[in-house]
């Protein structure tokens, strides 16, 4: 693949499938989970054992307790503890909820008896597994007294944000970045920022 021999050899090339190779928090939706375990099936009945696509599958649902563990380890006993997850849908800019990994998280929260809100501004009201989530209205609202705010949707107005303020109304300004949406982004000093794949600030 010339493509693949450019990247290799350092030249000023980028194929498009790098855009989705991203660290993260999984990815949802109605069709690529589907179409994986759809893939991974239709291996098995060629008798072809489909050992990359298990991997991807086994990854993808491990990744929101990756951002679980990242939550105790800066805050420890989740118990009570107030978490505002910023970015409900699985993609930003709709209100599709299919297979969310902000779903996962919620659920994953619950079991650690955290208190959890949401954000999304396409999204208004949340019942998953049998429980109301409160979903605010505003990210004033979704952090203000929160311990932890975890970006489970990389929403574009996430850089946009007046950080120095919000940090100012969280409980614990911690900041657990799912999409690596603010990595770019100047925080105030006062916030804890841990993404996945680099160290705590």
């Amino acid at each position: 693949d010339r493509r693949l021999n450019c990247v290799v050899n350092k030249k000023r090339h980028s194929p498009g499938i790098l855009s989705y190779l991203r660290a993260g928090c999984g990815f949802g939706g109605s069709c690529l989970p589907k179409d994986v375990t759809a893939l991974q099936a239709f291996g098995r009945n060629k008798g072809v054992k489909p050992n990359l696509l298990e991997a991807v599958l086994s990854v993808n649902r491990s990744r929101p307790a990756a951002l679980i563990s990242m939550a105790e380890s800066a805050l420890g006993d989740l118990k009570d503890k107030t978490v505002a997850v910023l970015g409900l849908a699985f993609k930003p800019g709709t209100d599709d909820l299919r297979d969310s990994p902000a779903l996962a998280l919620i659920d994953l929260l619950h079991k650690k008896n955290a208190i959890v809100r949401g954000y999304d501004p396409f999204i208004s009201k949340l019942a998953h597994n049998g429980t109301h989530v409160p979903v605010c209205k505003s990210p004033g609202e979704a952090l203000c007294g929160a311990d932890a705010a975890v970006i489970a949707s990389g929403l574009p107005e996430l850089a946009e944000w007046d950080w120095n303020t919000l940090a100012r109304e969280m409980r614990h300004p911690v900041v657990i970045d799912g999409r690596s949406a603010l990595r770019r982004v100047h925080l105030p000093p006062s916030v804890q920022y841990i993404r996945i794949g680099q160290p705590s600030a």
